[in-house]
């Protein structure tokens, strides 16, 4: 490891330049960092398995299920691209998609009891048939709390209308849901808009480079080999680290939010810091070397979020139009409300942005652009961006946009805290689009 921060170093840039020129010689054999690269693959892929267990991936779905269900029953008949702005579907169009994903479930052994029950009743939606649905015994219940499909079984028998507590009942859950909804979306509307006159300075980021150094040369004081080798190495060990973590008896335990913020905070802030071990010959020329120095520009910030906004809408569109199979998502009960909305802002909005832009555009892409030029190094960083998050192929394509964008944004202005906003900016409005509905609508 290398030489912690030390007052006595220079701060000349012509020394500290001078000083990573040398560290810049270190390399890893192709044989070494092959091996890291297939260990780290197969580390994410049975750790995100192992994460899978049937009562949470089905309590999970039927969540996913009723929320879609809510929205089909509020926006299912407006004009589809009305629909498309509100990421609504119609009824049958919700059921033959949610009957699908309760059979994916069952064939991969993670539908519980609970949720078998479930997917008998999507079955008879799906046929038409409402002869085997238990109507009469869901009439008995004294709560009269139905989850969406049974409220859509007792609409098609006919019975709904002739309930009225059970109609009020279920229009008090839409208007949340629908209000929810919009609510959440006018943040996205709103930064899309707010973007808009800003659109050319985003495109313009495309020509624009300020991490050259006097126009010659591109400047990335590792290299290539080193710099991935060395993130994989410490996301390795990182991991094995967070894992003890969680085995480990901890002072905290008693309060479980307290204990998942504080380890989820210190798994990233490790793989973070452990890099800047091997990669600063001195921590205090760290900011000078990743741009932290550099004040962010919000002007092109603006203008990408825009531009990311309508690139997403017309993946998942277009995603859909073509057939294709729509993007699975996952409700995390740790959300529910309000310790899981200060667990999803620290962990989401504050520390993801800071720890990954640090991480992947401040090393592994200012490493790989060095190397390969711009292209090539945003496409490495930005594979190995899309491979934490392990989403599914149309969630995938979106954070892989997302990661492009912020490698333009770093080299246009060479500032990571422009990266570091964008970051922060993207993801409060995901978590502002999603957490009321899907988690404010389950207060415990």
């Amino acid at each position: 490891m290398l030489s912690p921060p030390s007052d006595q170093a220079s701060s000349r840039p012509g020394e500290i330049l001078e000083a990573y020129r040398r560290l810049g010689r270190r390399r890893i054999s192709g044989c070494l960092f092959r091996i890291l690269v297939i260990f780290w693959v197969l580390g994410i892929v049975v750790g995100y398995q192992q994460d899978e267990d049937a009562e949470t991936a089905t309590d999970s779905l039927i969540r996913e299920a009723d929320v879609e269900f809510a929205l089909a029953a509020c926006f299912g008949e407006l004009p589809k691209p009305l629909r498309a702005l509100l990421w609504s579907s119609t009824e049958e169009e919700v059921v033959e998609k949610m009957s699908e994903r309760f059979e994916s479930l069952r064939r991969r052994g993670l539908l519980t009891g609970y949720g078998e029950s479930h997917l008998e009743v999507l079955q008879a939606l799906r046929s038409g048939s409402s002869a085997d649905l238990p109507l009469a015994s869901w009439l008995e219940r004294g709560d009269f709390s139905f989850w969406q499909w049974e409220y859509l079984a007792l609409k098609r028998a006919g019975i709904l209308e002739r309930e009225p507590s059970l109609q009020q009942g279920r229009e008090e859950l839409l208007f949340r849901a629908g209000s929810s909804l919009i609510a959440g979306e006018a943040v996205w509307w709103l930064l899309a808009l707010a973007g808009l006159p800003f659109l050319p300075r985003a495109l313009a980021s495309f020509r624009t480079d300020k991490l050259t150094h006097s126009g010659k040369r591109r400047g990335s004081p590792w290299a290539f080999s080193y710099v991935f080798g060395v993130f994989l190495l410490v996301d390795l060990v990182n991991d094995f680290g967070l894992f003890g973590l969680y085995l480990l008896p901890l002072p905290w335990d008693a309060a479980p939010y307290l204990t998942l913020i504080t380890t989820d905070t210190l798994w990233r802030v490790g793989g973070a810091l452990g890099m800047m071990c091997f990669l600063f010959v001195r921590w205090r020329h760290g900011a000078r070397l990743l741009g932290l120095a550099r004040r962010p520009e919000w002007r092109p910030v603006l203008g990408m979020l825009s531009l990311l906004y309508f690139v997403n809408l017309l993946l998942y569109a277009g995603w859909s139009t073509l057939g294709l199979p729509e993007a699975e998502g996952y409700v995390d009960p740790w959300e529910d409300g309000w310790g899981g909305l200060i667990y999803a802002l620290i962990s989401g909005v504050i520390m993801a942005p800071v720890v990954e832009e640090i991480m992947f555009r401040g090393f592994l892409f200012r490493a790989g652009y060095g190397r390969f030029g711009f292209l090539r190094g945003a496409i490495y960083s930005t594979c190995f961006f899309v491979l934490i998050h392990f989403y599914d192929v149309p969630g995938s394509l979106s954070v892989g946009f997302f990661g492009i964008a912020a490698c333009v944004l770093y080299r246009a202005t060479g500032s990571l805290w422009t990266g570091i906003v964008f970051h922060m900016a993207y993801n409060a409005a995901i978590t502002a689009s999603y957490w009321p509905l899907y988690h404010g609508n389950y207060l415990p």
